[in-house]
This record gives C-alpha cells, structure tokens and sequence, in this order.
C-alpha cells in the first residue's frame, strides 16, 4: 500500500483528493498539510511514497518544498505537481516533479497516475 501525503491550501480541494485516494485500490491518504513547515515535517515524519503538491501554498510555494525534497531531504517520494499555475515558467520551475497536472483539466490523468502507482509502481 502506497502513502499518499496532500499538501495544498485549498479547503475545497483537499476533501476532494481524498475522496479520489480513498476510491483507489494500492494507494492510502496518509495526512494532510496545508503550509509548507507542516508538509516538511510530514514527509519527513512518516516518508509518504507519494506527494500531491499544489505550487500556491502562501508564504512559500510548493516549488520551494519540491526543490528541498530533490536537494537533501532522506525521504524521496514521487512529486506530483497537481495546480493551476500551469504556465510554461511554473512548469519549468517544477521540472524536478515526476508529474504536472493542472487541476482544471488534468483531474483524469491524475486519477490515472495514482491508480497506476498504486497497482504496481510504474507508469506508462
């Protein structure tokens, strides 16, 4: 079973994640976090194999917890990107990500993905 970590700062999206991860088979919600310092000190509390990571989270993005993770975090779970700042710099800036979904047209893909990864590990 596969630990699926959220960290966004919509209280509307959330909810809906997790009634996504909680309808796919392999994969669970292990928490929540809504800010950068509490999504850090989850991934490196518990190590989540998956993190589905919004890029506006206030003060700090999720760019900024992407690129902590890649540059010296031990935990190293699979990123993916799941916003709606999807223009070619917010894409470049988070090239680092497994994945990049936008969350107003991209919902099947990620639905896809985690399914995927909760089944055996390897996306196509």
């Amino acid at each position: 079973m596969k630990k699926v970590l959220i960290v966004d700062d919509s209280h509307i999206v959330r909810p809906n994640l997790k009634k996504i991860i909680d309808s796919i088979e392999g994969i669970e919600l292990y928490d929540e976090a809504e800010d950068y310092q509490s999504a850090i000190e989850k991934i490196v509390d518990e190590t989540p194999d998956i993190l589905i990571l919004d890029i506006n989270l206030g003060e700090q993005s999720g760019i900024d917890i992407l690129y902590k993770i890649k540059s010296g975090l031990n935990s190293k779970p699979i990123v993916i990107m799941f916003t709606n700042y999807t223009d070619p710099i917010f894409r470049k800036a988070a090239k680092e990500a497994e994945y990049f979904f936008d969350k107003s047209a991209d919902i099947e893909k990620l639905i896809s993905t985690l399914k995927k990864l909760g089944g055996n590990g390897a996306v196509e």
